[in-house]
Protein backbone atom coordinates (compact mmCIF):
# COMPACT_ATOMS: atom_id res chain seq x y z
CA UNK A 1 0.00 0.00 0.00
CA UNK A 2 1.15 3.41 -1.05
CA UNK A 3 0.23 6.99 -0.49
CA UNK A 4 -1.64 7.45 -3.37
CA UNK A 5 -3.50 4.30 -3.10
CA UNK A 6 -5.07 5.96 -0.16
CA UNK A 7 -5.50 8.97 -2.08
CA UNK A 8 -7.06 6.62 -4.53
CA UNK A 9 -9.38 5.36 -1.45
CA UNK A 10 -10.42 8.28 -0.35
CA UNK A 11 -11.24 10.16 -3.80
CA UNK A 12 -13.65 6.65 -4.34
CA UNK A 13 -15.05 7.34 -1.25
CA UNK A 14 -16.29 10.99 -2.33
CA UNK A 15 -13.32 13.15 -0.98
CA UNK A 16 -12.50 14.45 -4.52
CA UNK A 17 -12.52 18.05 -4.71
CA UNK A 18 -10.35 19.35 -1.37
CA UNK A 19 -6.92 18.55 0.04
CA UNK A 20 -6.66 16.03 2.84
CA UNK A 21 -4.22 15.38 5.52
CA UNK A 22 -3.94 12.01 6.61
CA UNK A 23 -3.07 10.39 9.83
CA UNK A 24 -3.22 7.23 11.95
CA UNK A 25 -3.16 6.27 15.65
CA UNK A 26 -0.91 4.05 17.16
CA UNK A 27 -2.92 1.49 19.27
CA UNK A 28 -2.84 1.77 23.46
CA UNK A 29 -1.52 5.43 23.01
CA UNK A 30 -3.81 8.49 23.64
CA UNK A 31 -4.03 10.61 20.65
CA UNK A 32 -2.21 13.58 21.88
CA UNK A 33 1.10 11.05 21.52
CA UNK A 34 -0.31 8.31 19.64
CA UNK A 35 -1.61 10.19 16.30
CA UNK A 36 1.40 10.32 13.67
CA UNK A 37 0.78 11.72 10.02
CA UNK A 38 0.67 9.67 6.45
CA UNK A 39 3.37 12.18 4.90
CA UNK A 40 4.99 9.11 2.68
CA UNK A 41 5.13 6.00 1.67
CA UNK A 42 7.23 4.89 4.49
CA UNK A 43 4.49 6.57 6.96
CA UNK A 44 2.04 4.10 4.91
CA UNK A 45 4.31 0.90 5.72
CA UNK A 46 4.86 1.73 9.43
CA UNK A 47 1.11 1.61 9.70
CA UNK A 48 1.52 -2.04 8.70
CA UNK A 49 3.84 -2.62 12.40
CA UNK A 50 0.17 -2.22 14.26
CA UNK A 51 -1.45 -4.98 12.34
CA UNK A 52 -1.71 -8.32 14.21
CA UNK A 53 0.19 -11.40 12.42
CA UNK A 54 -1.48 -14.44 12.25
CA UNK A 55 -0.74 -16.66 14.72
CA UNK A 56 -0.01 -20.52 14.28
CA UNK A 57 -0.28 -23.45 16.79
CA UNK A 58 1.20 -26.80 16.52
CA UNK A 59 -1.02 -29.34 18.16
CA UNK A 60 -1.45 -33.29 17.83
CA UNK A 61 -5.25 -33.82 17.19
CA UNK A 62 -7.75 -36.70 18.51
CA UNK A 63 -6.59 -39.04 15.66
CA UNK A 64 -2.93 -38.12 16.95
CA UNK A 65 -2.24 -36.68 13.77
CA UNK A 66 -0.31 -33.22 13.43
CA UNK A 67 -2.25 -29.93 12.84
CA UNK A 68 -1.38 -26.84 11.90
CA UNK A 69 -3.86 -23.98 13.26
CA UNK A 70 -3.29 -20.70 12.26
CA UNK A 71 -5.80 -17.70 13.76
CA UNK A 72 -6.39 -14.91 11.52
CA UNK A 73 -8.74 -12.54 9.88
CA UNK A 74 -11.54 -13.28 6.54
CA UNK A 75 -11.89 -9.81 4.99
CA UNK A 76 -14.69 -10.25 2.34
CA UNK A 77 -16.18 -7.49 0.28
CA UNK A 78 -18.82 -7.32 -2.75
CA UNK A 79 -20.00 -4.81 -4.90
CA UNK A 80 -22.40 -2.36 -3.75
CA UNK A 81 -21.99 -3.73 -0.22
CA UNK A 82 -19.84 -2.78 3.03
CA UNK A 83 -16.31 -4.61 4.24
CA UNK A 84 -16.90 -8.07 6.57
CA UNK A 85 -14.21 -9.04 8.55
CA UNK A 86 -14.00 -12.01 10.91
CA UNK A 87 -11.88 -13.98 12.80
CA UNK A 88 -11.64 -17.81 11.43
CA UNK A 89 -9.08 -20.47 12.25
CA UNK A 90 -7.26 -22.22 9.32
CA UNK A 91 -6.29 -26.27 10.39
CA UNK A 92 -3.54 -27.52 8.26
CA UNK A 93 -2.83 -31.12 8.12
CA UNK A 94 -0.03 -32.33 6.58
CA UNK A 95 -0.87 -35.87 4.87
CA UNK A 96 2.39 -37.86 4.80
CA UNK A 97 2.67 -40.75 2.01
CA UNK A 98 5.54 -42.91 0.69
CA UNK A 99 6.55 -40.33 -1.94
CA UNK A 100 7.64 -37.04 -0.51
CA UNK A 101 8.22 -35.15 -3.80
CA UNK A 102 5.22 -33.41 -5.53
CA UNK A 103 6.06 -33.97 -8.68
CA UNK A 104 2.99 -34.67 -9.91
CA UNK A 105 2.47 -38.43 -8.69
CA UNK A 106 -1.69 -37.68 -8.44
CA UNK A 107 -1.63 -35.21 -11.57
CA UNK A 108 0.23 -38.04 -13.48
CA UNK A 109 -2.02 -40.99 -12.38
CA UNK A 110 -4.64 -38.73 -13.52
CA UNK A 111 -3.43 -37.97 -16.81
CA UNK A 112 -3.05 -41.46 -18.12
CA UNK A 113 -6.44 -42.44 -16.48
CA UNK A 114 -8.09 -39.79 -18.97
CA UNK A 115 -5.22 -40.61 -22.01
CA UNK A 116 -6.38 -44.51 -21.69
CA UNK A 117 -10.11 -43.54 -21.61
CA UNK A 118 -9.52 -41.19 -24.73
CA UNK A 119 -7.72 -44.25 -26.67
CA UNK A 120 -10.36 -46.93 -25.07
CA UNK A 121 -13.27 -43.94 -26.65
CA UNK A 122 -10.97 -43.52 -29.85
CA UNK A 123 -11.21 -47.65 -30.28
CA UNK A 124 -14.50 -47.64 -29.94
CA UNK A 125 -15.10 -45.49 -32.76
CA UNK A 126 -12.55 -46.76 -34.99
CA UNK A 127 -14.04 -49.83 -34.50
CA UNK A 128 -18.30 -48.85 -35.46
CA UNK A 129 -16.68 -47.47 -38.86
Amino acid sequence: MSLPVIDDKVEAIGYSEMFMNYYYKIPNMDISNGLKPIQSDADVQKIFNFVPKAREIKEINAQHAKEAKVNTVDIRSSAGQGQEQRNVQVVHQPHPSAKTNTSGGVLTTAAAAVANTLQSAKDAISKND
